[in-house]
C-alpha cells in the first residue's frame, strides 16, 4: 500500500518515533528560517528546540533529532518506571518490565504504516 507523505505526517505527527522524524522534523529544522510561518502555526516549541540544538553547534539535524527522540523516549520510560514503583508499589523487576513493555508498545502503535491497515 502506498502512503503519501501528507498521510504519514497526519497519522503520526505528535509522536517523535517513526517516519515523522524524516518526513517532518528534519526538513523543518533544515529550512527553519524559510518555513517559520508554517512552523509557528503547528509545533513551534519542539521544532525551535531542535533548531536551537543543531544550529549553534553545527551538528546535522538528523543526528540531533534522532538523539532528542531517543532521550525523550528514555525520559518517558524512566517516568513510567518511577510511577509504577511508587504509585503501584511494584518490585523493581515488575516495574522495569512494564515500563519497557509500554515504551515498546507505544513505538509500535505510532508506526505510520499501522494507521492505514
Amino acid at each position: 500500500m502506498y502512503i503519501s507523505q501528507g498521510d504519514t505526517i497526519a497519522c503520526s505527527l505528535p509522536h517523535p518515533i517513526g517516519y515523522d522524524v524524516i518526513n517532518y522534523y528534519i526538513p523543518k529544522v533544515v529550512n527553519f528560517q524559510e518555513e517559520w510561518s508554517t512552523i509557528s502555526k503547528q509545533f513551534p516549541l519542539y521544532v525551535t528546540l531542535l533548531y536551537s540544538l543543531s544550529a549553534p553547534i553545527g551538528l546535522s539535524p538528523q543526528l540531533v533529532i534522532t538523539s532528542v527522540a531517543a532521550v525523550m523516549t528514555g525520559i518517558f520510560d524512566l517516568s513510567l518506571f518511577y510511577i509504577k514503583r511508587t504509585l503501584f508499589n511494584l518490585q523493581i523487576i515488575q516495574s522495569l518490565f512494564l515500563a519497557t513493555f509500554t515504551v515498546l508498545q507505544m513505538a509500535e502503535m505510532t508506526h505510520p504504516g499501522r494507521c492505514f491497515q
